[in-house]
């Protein structure tokens, strides 16, 4: 038996395996450099975004959820209405996976004044897509240990994915390609990370979505948006909750009242415009069903920026009788104080 171990044609065959192991795991190495390289020399583009808001923004406001929250607030208006500065963590697609993994790595670097959490309607729904776009934080895993739980979620077997340094950018090849500053040499703005949007849609009747009866509330969605909620209340961040204008009309369902229930643990109150009528009356306001275009997303923002303006002096008057406080009293709350 040693005879045949030993035998030339078995040693030759284990060199060739190892030279050949080593080439791979030397290319998957220089492979996976130039891509992590090449990705975080970004200049615009959804992933450009994440790095800011994972590693850069020091903003005093933060705007966090999918598409709407991304499109829906302008960033003059809240740092004209408010005198904060701003920075919008929304991404397309994304989910409270999404947004817990980066509010994480953003509370190690510091801790931000006010968040808006923009949430759909249909955010604690399981759904398979919320799992696999986490790849879009895969990049991040090496730098930042504290999302490393989140990314798990994708599945048991990411952290031994996770070996390759080619395999957090699999997904990422064409924003890399299409977004690097040799394509692009001129930076499109995103330093507020909001992207408007510019059409109208063609007038037509508010639709209502209906919920399968198979869609069932997921448990690791109501985990992630507790730990959102939670950082921001033992951080002392001062959290607005918000549903923001579609076309859309979204009935009552168990998303809601699992939302609310969760709401209600930490005090923490919804603003629902989802159905409010000076939005979904007037499609001009709209570029799809789903999203508010620039005009529209102006009004919206300032709505919200009025509210929350006027918000300390309610807070203030909620502990002392109204009667007492006055905007000559040393102890009125101004607005931007």
């Amino acid at each position: 038996m040693n005879d045949m171990i030993t035998g030339s044609p078995v040693r030759r065959f284990l060199i060739k395996a190892l030279i050949f192991i080593s080439m791979i795991m030397a290319g998957d190495l220089l492979t996976g450099s130039i891509l992590r390289t090449f990705y975080f020399q970004q200049t615009e583009g959804s992933s450009y975004r994440t790095t800011l808001a994972m590693e850069k923004t020091q903003a005093d406001l933060l705007i966090f959820g999918s598409s709407s929250a991304l499109h829906h607030y302008v960033p003059k208006v809240f740092t004209d209405s408010l005198a904060v500065s701003y920075f919008n963590a929304g991404r397309d697609g994304q989910s409270v996976f999404y947004f817990d993994a980066v509010l994480r790595a953003i509370l190690k670097r510091y801790i931000p004044r006010m968040i808006i959490l923009d949430i759909h309607p249909k955010q604690l729904f399981r759904m398979q897509e919320s799992y696999d776009r986490l790849s879009a934080i895969l990049p991040y895993y090496r730098n930042h240990p504290e999302i490393r739980e989140v990314i798990t979620l994708k599945s048991r077997f990411e952290k031994y994915k996770m070996l390759s340094s080619i395999y957090p950018f699999n997904s990422q090849i064409f924003s890399i390609l299409s977004s690097h500053r040799m394509l692009h040499p001129t930076p499109h703005g995103d330093e507020s990370g909001y992207v408007p949007l510019r059409r109208s849609m063609m007038a037509q009747p508010r639709d209502t979505i209906t919920f399968r009866p198979e869609m069932k509330i997921d448990p690791n969605k109501i985990e992630a948006l507790d730990q959102f909620i939670g950082n921001c209340v033992q951080k002392g961040i001062k959290l607005y909750v918000i549903q923001s204008p579609g076309h859309w009309h979204y009935p009552d369902n168990i998303s809601d009242t699992a939302l609310a229930i969760i709401l209600g643990k930490y005090s923490v109150e919804l603003w629902d415009y989802a159905d409010d009528p000076q939005f979904y009356t007037r499609t001009e306001l709209f570029q799809d069903l789903s999203h508010l275009n620039h005009d529209g997303a102006v009004i919206f923002s300032s709505v919200v920026a009025q509210r929350m303006a006027i918000e300390p002096v309610a807070e203030y008057v909620k502990k002392h009788r109204a009667s007492d406080v006055s905007v000559s009293d040393p102890g009125y709350i101004r607005p931007n104080d």
